[in-house]
């Protein structure tokens, strides 16, 4: 009986050796109480939410109790802290190293796991900024199983941080063919283009992710970034209020939606946001990303503050700053010593 990976594969003319072929159809735990709280973790997390995140680790904590040795149930776990961070929902400090862990223990588990080795790129991505090691992880991955279309999805946004830009695009697009109807992988597309100032098409991307799920919040995001780009700021507002109500109000979420405020000349809201995020950051009364706070100046047009937190953001090992040389975002600091020197600091590659 063929795995639905393989199907998949056949169909898009993939070819497969017999190790991939194996690996696609082999079970990764005879243990069916573990198996289905693995696919209940798995739905959660692909919604996208900090609260999705919570409730996936739960079921993937529950699987790995089950059975210790069920790699595919550390490889999710460390997925959730990875993204919880992406979303500003944890400090990196706290979920770099359990996400490290998590990803140890499923290559440990099964070292030709595709799964595991794109966590751990995703590690070493996004918290480590091991940029040479992450690719060698990426390509990895894909080569043990060409049909995870997540693992492709990540090398995207990873090929895009570094400029590669055409390769990023393929990637992307190789992605959604795996798996049209998920709409992580359909939002991963429009961030790409996005990067690679594509705007009409990343908003096209973004819709076509939300007609699969109006509460995606990642396209809602994306959406109101690629309409901030063309200067329509109510439009881009919309869709950033949407998303923080979806997510129960994340800081992050309200530093972007003040930042495109200040934009749309809407200055009294955006400093009122501005205050209400510094003082929950100063009391500690919830993790407030210095990286929100940048954006907050920046929608000011406070250039000298916005590089002063985006240096704070960098000493925390924000996530976001990865895509640093990429995000249209940022074009207004471009040239700027004190942000080229930044950018210098990040070794991004191909930088001397």
């Amino acid at each position: 009986m063929k795995t639905i990976s393989e199907h998949v594969a056949r169909a898009l003319n993939l070819k497969l050796s017999g190790d991939q072929i194996n690996r696609l159809t082999k079970r990764y735990t005879v243990n069916s109480a573990a198996y289905w709280a693995y696919l209940k973790g798995r739905y959660h997390w692909g919604k996208r939410s900090p609260e999705g995140f919570k409730k996936a680790m739960e079921y993937f904590q529950y699987a790995s109790e089950k059975d210790p040795n069920y790699s595919l149930a550390y490889s999710g776990l460390a997925d959730c802290y990875t993204l919880l961070n992406y979303y500003g929902a944890t400090p990196s400090d706290a979920g770099r190293s359990k996400a490290k862990a998590a990803a140890q223990k499923a290559l440990q588990a099964d070292e030709g796991l595709a799964e595991a080795h794109a966590s751990m790129a995703l590690t070493k991505f996004w918290y480590d900024w091991e940029w040479h090691t992450a690719d060698i992880e990426f390509e990895r991955a894909i080569e043990l199983n060409p049909a995870y279309a997540t693992a492709r999805q990540w090398y995207c946004w990873y090929l895009a941080a570094m400029g590669r830009h055409d390769e990023s695009l393929a990637e992307g697009r190789r992605a959604l063919e795996l798996d049209p109807q998920a709409p992580a992988i359909n939002m991963a597309l429009g961030k790409a283009y996005l990067f690679s100032r594509l705007f009409d098409e990343s908003i096209r991307q973004c819709k076509r992710t939300l007609e699969l799920d109006p509460n995606f919040i990642p396209a809602r995001y994306f959406l109101g970034q690629a309409y901030e780009q063309q200067g329509l700021y109510e439009e881009a507002i919309t869709e950033n209020r949407i998303a923080v109500e979806l997510s129960g109000g994340f800081p992050l979420g309200q530093a972007i939606l003040g930042k495109t405020a200040a934009l749309a000349g809407k200055t009294e809201e955006a400093q009122a946001t501005l205050n209400r995020l510094l003082e929950l950051s100063n009391t500690s009364q919830v993790y407030v990303p210095a990286y929100g706070i940048a954006l907050l100046y920046l929608g000011l047009r406070d250039s000298e503050r916005a590089i002063e937190w985006l240096n704070k953001a960098f000493e925390e090992r924000f996530i976001w700053l990865v895509y640093l040389n990429v995000d249209p975002v940022f074009e207004s600091l471009r040239g700027h010593a004190a942000f080229e020197h930044l950018i210098t600091r990040m070794q991004f590659p191909g930088m001397g």
